[in-house]
């Protein structure tokens, strides 16, 4: 199992992704868009959080964790070993 990180590791890793993305969308509006840069759309990034804030676990599990096979997670030693202790 993996353990959960800690709040400022987890915020930092927040704002590098958020800004890796950033400085590619900048690098391909600097050295591959052909046309007028002004042209382009300014990105959006949201954070899953965001999505998933007011989702409560009832409606979570029904809309989202359908989408998850069971089989395939009980083959997983680590969930076979939870199981097993």
């Amino acid at each position: 199992d993996r353990t959960a990180l800690p709040q400022d590791v987890l915020k930092n890793n927040i704002n590098c992704i958020k800004s890796n993305l950033e400085q590619v969308f900048e690098n391909h509006k600097k050295y591959i868009w052909s046309e007028d840069a002004s042209k382009l759309k300014p990105i959006k990034i949201v954070n899953n959080e965001t999505w998933y804030r007011e989702i409560d676990s009832i409606r979570f599990v029904s809309e989202i964790g359908r989408n998850f096979r069971m089989g395939t997670m009980l083959l997983k030693q680590t969930v076979q070993n939870r199981i097993n202790s």
